[in-house]
């Protein structure tokens, strides 16, 4: 896959999550992104895959003490926790 975090801010600790060329996932299973810093991943939200293999853009919100996004293969619904290795990972800046 290949993907952008568009624009990222300090201020707000918010950012875009655009992503393209994304591979297709087993049926029953769906793309998830996650804050990755202190504590335990959190949640950001699943990834729609369109027609053309680009993924809606999702706005990731709450960032504080996160150093990375990562995203991970789940079941349908998503999941509490990751529970596959990440497909994806981007450190975000200080």
């Amino acid at each position: 896959p290949r993907s952008t975090l568009f624009p990222y801010t300090t201020l707000f600790r918010s950012l875009v999550l655009l992503a393209f060329h994304m591979p297709a996932v087993p049926a029953g299973k769906t793309f998830q992104a996650w804050a990755i810093g202190t504590g335990n991943p959190r949640s950001m939200g699943l990834m729609r895959i369109n027609a053309d293999d680009s993924a809606t853009p999702l706005v990731l919100n709450s960032l504080t003490n996160a150093a990375k996004i990562g995203v991970t293969v789940e079941p349908a619904g998503g999941s509490k926790l990751p529970t596959t290795p990440l497909v994806m990972l981007f450190s975000l800046p200080a």
